[in-house]
């Protein structure tokens, strides 16, 4: 299978039928492909890619990408182009830690705009 006509957002939808399909086999590539060649896809639809890995348990890789790019460049999170729709949880989760790459102030900024 080729998936590299399709979107992130229709292979995001796919992962996550399979998941309710319990095709195990399938999941872990379909994540690897989306990180290989489609990281900045991703990177832009980053409430989108957080909401349905989170809602996966099996989506590991893509929940560890996640809270890669939340720590160590949450600026990508809060320029995403879907950032308004980012969970409140996750959201408090990703401003509560300690160990976040940027100001403050510049993280105000973002959630204020």
């Amino acid at each position: 299978i080729s998936f590299n006509k399709h979107e992130v957002l229709t292979i995001l939808e796919l992962l996550a039928t399979a998941d309710e399909l319990i095709l195990e086999n399938f999941i872990e590539p379909l994540e690897d492909y989306l990180i290989e060649h489609h990281e900045k896809n991703l990177e832009e639809n980053f409430a989108t890619l957080q909401k349905t890995s989170f809602m996966h348990d099996s989506f590991k890789k893509l929940k560890k990408f996640c809270t890669k790019i939340a720590a160590n460049i949450p600026a990508i999170v809060f320029n995403s182009q879907d950032f308004t729709f980012l969970n409140e949880n996750a959201l408090f989760s990703i401003l509560s830690r300690d160990d976040l790459n940027m100001e403050e102030s510049e993280l105000w900024e973002k959630i204020v705009e």
